[in-house]
C-alpha cells in the first residue's frame, strides 16, 4: 500500500454496507436481524485478534472462526444455574454461512484480492428430529384447555385450533389480516410465509367454527382501534391493548395452555406444526401435500417427518410383533431356533 493511499474500510464498517446491499435485494427483516447477529459475533472475534484489515484475511482465519463456533459454549438465560451448552449444529452452521456470504461480497466488490470461501468448506449438517411431537390424545387435551367463556379464552383456544389445522409458524399466524382467512371456502392465505413464499392453505372444519365463534364474539370486544386489521388481537390491558398480538405472546399462551392440560415438557407453536405433520403422515397423507401446507421450499425438509413415522413402525413393531422383542446376541448374528435332539 502506498503511502497517500486511503485507509481500508473497518469492518463493522463494511458490514453495514453488505445489509444495506442485502436489503435493497430484498431479504426480508427477519433474516436481516439474523445476519446482523450472526456478522456482529464475527466482527468481535476478528477486533480481539486485531483483524479489523480485511485484507488480511487469510483461510485459515475463516477456519478459526468456524472451529471457535464448534467450541462455543452459551449459558441459557432462562435456567442460569444450568450446565453451559454447545451451539447447535444447525446454529453454527447458519452463523458461518453468513460470514461465508458476506466474504463473497467483499470479493466480488475487490474488498478482498480473492475469493476465501472456495478453500473453506461448509456442510450442511442435516435436518435434527423435531425435538417433541405431541400425540393426538394431547393435542385434543391441549385444544380444550382455553376456557371459552371470556374472550381471551375464545382467542386462545382459536389460536390453538388454528395452528395445530393449519401448521402455521408462530410469526406467519401473527402477520394473518382479517383478509386473510375466507371462511366460506375454507382457507388461509399466508402471505408472509418464510422465505418471501405466500402460500394458500386449507382451514379445517374445526378450526373454522371456532375461528367463525372468536371473529363474532371474542374480537369485537377486544378492538380498540378499527383500523386495525389484525386477525388476532392482545388483551385490553397495558400500551399494547388492542393491537397485533405478538409472537412471544403466542408462544406464552400455548405453555399456558400446555400447563393447564397437564401435559409435561417444552410446548411451543412449533411443537403443533411437528405434530400435524406427523399426523397427516401416519394417516397416508402424500408427502408432496404435507410440504405445501407447511410451507417448505424443499421437499428434503419435510422427509424429517417421514423418519419420526418409521421409528413409530419400529416402536410398534417391537411391542406388537411376537418376535419383536428380540435381540441379536452382542457377539454374533442372531440365532435360528434351538435343534432338538
Amino acid at each position: 500500500m502506498t503511502k497517500n493511499a486511503p485507509a481500508p474500510p473497518a469492518v463493522a464498517a463494511l458490514v453495514e454496507r453488505y445489509l444495506a446491499a442485502r436489503t435493497r435485494e430484498g431479504l426480508r427483516p427477519h433474516s436481516l436481524r439474523l445476519d446482523r447477529d450472526h456478522l456482529r459475533r464475527f466482527v468481535q472475534w476478528l477486533t480481539v485478534r486485531g483483524l479489523d484489515d480485511v485484507r488480511r484475511l487469510a483461510p485459515r482465519d475463516l477456519i478459526a472462526y468456524q472451529l471457535d463456533l464448534g467450541a462455543h459454549r452459551y449459558c441459557r438465560a432462562k435456567a442460569p444455574e444450568a450446565p453451559m451448552k454447545p451451539l447447535a449444529p444447525t446454529t453454527r452452521y447458519a452463523h458461518f454461512a453468513a460470514v461465508l456470504s458476506f466474504c463473497r461480497w467483499l470479493a466480488a466488490r475487490r474488498f478482498l484480492l480473492v475469493d476465501l470461501t472456495a478453500a473453506v468448506p461448509l456442510a450442511w449438517p442435516g435436518r435434527a428430529l423435531p425435538r417433541r411431537t405431541l400425540s393426538e390424545s394431547d393435542v385434543v387435551k391441549l385444544l380444550d384447555a382455553p376456557s371459552v367463556s371470556t374472550p381471551h379464552g375464545l382467542r386462545d383456544r382459536a389460536i390453538l385450533e388454528l395452528l395445530y389445522s393449519t401448521g402455521l409458524r408462530c410469526a406467519e399466524l401473527v402477520a394473518l389480516d382479517l383478509a386473510d382467512v375466507d371462511l366460506a371456502g375454507g382457507t388461509v392465505h399466508v402471505r408472509e410465509g418464510k422465505g418471501g413464499r405466500p402460500r394458500l392453505v386449507p382451514l379445517g372444519g374445526a378450526a373454522g367454527d371456532t375461528l367463525a365463534c372468536y371473529l363474532t364474539d371474542a374480537r369485537p370486544q377486544l378492538v380498540r382501534n378499527p383500523a386495525v386489521t389484525a386477525l388476532f388481537l392482545a388483551g385490553n390491558r397495558g400500551p399494547c391493548a388492542g393491537r397485533r398480538l405478538g409472537v412471544q405472546s403466542v408462544r406464552y399462551l400455548v405453555r399456558h395452555a400446555a400447563k393447564a392440560a397437564d401435559l409435561l415438557g417444552q410446548i411451543s407453536p412449533h411443537t403443533l406444526r411437528h405434530s400435524v405433520a406427523t399426523h397427516m403422515l401416519r394417516a397416508g397423507a402424500d408427502l408432496r401435500h404435507v410440504q405445501e401446507l407447511l410451507g417448505h421450499a424443499s421437499i428434503e425438509t419435510t422427509q424429517v417427518y417421514t423418519h419420526l413415522s418409521v421409528r413409530d413402525l419400529i416402536e410398534a413393531h417391537a411391542r406388537a410383533h411376537p418376535r419383536g422383542r428380540l435381540r441379536r446376541p452382542a457377539d454374533g448374528p442372531a440365532r435360528g431356533p434351538k435343534k432338538r435332539g
